[in-house]
């Protein structure tokens, strides 16, 4: 797995938004895949085929309540019944 970054990050927040502790947010995230070519048609049935592997991957910095900076990042992989798992890499999985 190689974690393909490419300096076009999103922010999902804006600027200081504050979660109050205990609460949680979702977040839906999504994209959009443009198929124009026969390559691209090729490429989606690869996809299928040859059992490629779909990732999630990210990283979370947040202020705790005693103002101290923190951080953690995560890869979640796609299982077969459509459920994302953490990974078992500390490369990917951490937190400080």
């Amino acid at each position: 797995m190689v974690c393909p970054y490419n300096n076009s990050s999103r922010k999902l927040f804006e600027e200081g938004y504050i979660l109050d502790v205990g609460r949680s947010c979702e977040i839906s995230i999504n994209d959009i895949v443009e198929m124009t070519s026969l390559a691209d048609f090729i490429k989606q049935r690869q996809f299928e085929t040859e059992e490629w592997q779909v990732y999630v991957m990210g990283e979370i910095r947040y202020q705790d309540e005693g103002g101290a900076d923190r951080f953690m990042g995560f890869c979640r992989l796609r299982g077969e019944d459509g459920r994302f798992r953490a990974v078992d890499d500390p490369d990917y999985e951490f937190q400080d």
